[in-house]
Formats: C-alpha cells, structure tokens, sequence
C-alpha cells in the first residue's frame, strides 16, 4: 500500500508539473512572440512616426511626394493598417494556437489519470484470490440465517487515516432483505 502511495505522489507531483508546464509554455511563447514582433516592426513605426510628424509640421508634404501615399485609399496614414497587418495577425494566429496548445495539455494529464486507473483496475481483476472458491475443505457454519449486523463501525482508509468516512456506524439487515447504501 505504502508503494502505490509513493507511485501516486509521484504521478501526482509529474502531473502537477506537466500541466502548468502545459499552461505556463503557450503564454511563454506567446510573450516571446510579441517581443519579437515589437522589435521587428520598431523601424516601421519610427517611419510612420515621423511621417506624421511631417504631416503635421509640413502639411505641403503629400503634396510634394516627401511622404508616400497608399495606393488604394490615397490616404497617406494608411500605413497604419499595414503595421497592424503586420504584427496582430501573427499574434492572434500564435495566441488561438496556443488556446490549442494548452488543450492538448489537459486532454494528456487525462488520459494519464485514466491509463493509471486502468492499470489499477487490471491489477486488482488479475490477482489471484487466497481464498478457492471451489475447494470444499474447511469450516462449514451451521444453522445460518443470513442476517447481516454490522455495530459502531469506525473507518478511515488507509491514505488518509485522519479523515474518519464511518464513525459509529451500525446496522441492521435481515435476510432476504435488499439494502442500497
């Protein structure tokens, strides 16, 4: 009992850790991503920038050709757009990935859990009973009536031997008698 405990802290512990690696990595990536994409596009806004300033200062200067035009609208703050193009489409592209990517990470810490409740479970089905239910030797019990009294039960499971499930507990089942608990 001592050893499942130990392999189920382990797990536990690992698991712990996968999940807020699997949680913690995406916005990682998504902080380094947005850095990146800052430093890419700073020459771009120290354009723009300074053509507003220009703009501003000169207004004669889209008129002279100093400051470039879109070619579509014709308007000459329509870089704008593209230096949004340029950074928030790779961010939410990255960000709606790691949504993904940190789904995943739970879809695996649960298909953990249930590999170990599998195994578990197996373990249990396939050993082997101390008791043959086919073997006729030993004690026979005379005059059974098959009434079921169980008085002051007190149980606590083994794990967590503080947290007392049945304190007291008593009854009373006659035989033939069907009992839900």
């Amino acid at each position: 009992c001592d050893t499942q405990l130990r392999q189920a802290t382990r797990a536990s512990a690992l698991t712990g850790c996968a999940v807020g690696i699997g949680k913690g990595a995406p916005v990682i990536f998504i902080g380094a991503v947005c850095y990146y994409g800052c430093i890419l596009i700073t020459a771009d806004v120290e354009k723009l920038t300074a053509n507003i300033m220009k703009m501003f200062l000169d207004p004669d200067a889209v008129a002279d050709g100093d400051i470039q035009a879109d070619a579509v609208t014709g308007c000459a703050d329509a870089q704008i757009y593209e230096l949004l193009e340029k950074f928030l489409i790779p961010v939410m592209v990255i960000f709606f990935m790691s949504i993904g990517m940190g789904a995943v990470g739970v879809i695996v810490t649960d298909s953990q859990n249930a590999l170990s409740a599998a195994r578990l479970l197996f373990a249990l089905l396939s050993r082997r009973s101390r008791i043959d239910p086919t073997d006729n030797k030993g004690t026979r019990l005379r005059g059974l009536r098959g009434d079921i009294s169980v008085q002051n039960v007190i149980f606590a499971y083994p794990a967590a031997p503080d947290h007392i499930i049945c304190n007291g507990y008593s009854l009373e089942i006659g035989a033939g008698q069907t009992v839900a608990l």
